[in-house]
């Protein structure tokens, strides 16, 4: 296998992954499965000598990048949960169906769960499905904390959600972890977790959601809806967003359709309301 994990092979990896949401922007996808790298993790360049967690900066459109750490006992939580139900990471429009477990398709998912030392701050948090957060990223986070437990030693650890494009939601995640003081035997893994539900068809560009089956039966999509374009400004707002009601009628006009074909037409979505 080839050591370190690239730039170019975690593009590759996510287009792979993009071509079962071809033709359109929706995808149903079945049980999420992770899908096991053949490529090792590369942390060359991090001190594993002492615990810590580094988050990324958002990215330009908002969005939650990569968080690193070097997991150990010293960063184990034993406070209650702060409350994150203000927080809003890109692509969070939820929505409830009867058929998703806890009803809820979206979680405020941690990259580097709190039980590993994460904290309860927008940097680390981004919008993930169901499943995603309790399916597959929940029994690797247990892995690595049972390690943990069990040794005593640490472990590299790095998730970094992957974005196509302009999109507001993240098509999967990679997951990266190795054991520090035996170099990997202890523990090592390479996996990329799709953000996906079964049963529901999402919009990546905007995080908007509908049941699969009124998506493939020709049924409202999911990215579909109304918005206030700002013709002066070239901007695009949510209907109750502070800055849409303050737009002047000249310039205001009423719209429905999906996010993409706004932006296609050449309008940008406001910063704040982030539509």
């Amino acid at each position: 296998m080839r050591k370190g994990f690239s730039t170019a092979a975690a593009t590759l990896c996510l287009c792979l992954l993009l071509l079962l949401l071809s033709p359109a922007s929706f995808a149903e996808f079945p049980a999420p499965q992770e899908t096991v790298l053949e490529t090792l993790p590369d942390f060359s360049g991090l001190d594993g000598s002492s615990a810590f967690v580094r988050y990324g900066e958002p990215d330009a459109l908002g969005r939650c990048t990569a968080a690193v750490a070097v997991l150990g006992p010293e960063l184990r939580q034993g406070e209650e949960r702060a409350d994150i139900a203000n927080f809003r990471p890109t692509g969070l429009h939820n929505a409830a169906y009867s058929f998703v477990r806890d009803r809820w398709v979206y979680n405020r998912c941690h990259l580097i769960g709190r039980q590993l030392g994460g904290a309860d701050e927008m940097n680390n948090l981004f919008t993930g499905t169901h499943a995603l957060n309790h399916a597959l990223m929940l029994p690797r986070e247990n892995e690595i904390a049972a390690y943990i437990r069990k040794t005593g030693r640490h472990v590299f650890y790095r998730a970094t959600p992957l974005y196509e494009r302009d999109n507001l939601l993240c098509s999967a995640v990679l997951l990266e972890a190795q054991s520090v003081e035996d170099r990997g035997r202890g523990l090592q893994f390479c996996v990329l977790l799709p953000n996906s539900e079964p049963g529901v068809a999402i919009d990546y560009a905007s995080g908007y959601t509908t049941r699969a089956d009124d998506w493939e039966s020709g049924g409202t999509s999911a990215g579909e809806r109304a918005y206030i374009v700002n013709t002066r400004t070239g901007k695009f707002h949510l209907p109750d967003c502070t800055d849409a009601k303050s737009i002047s009628k000249r310039n205001r006009k009423e719209r429905r359709g999906c996010r993409g074909e706004l932006i296609a037409e050449g309008f940008t979505p406001c910063g704040k309301c982030r539509p």
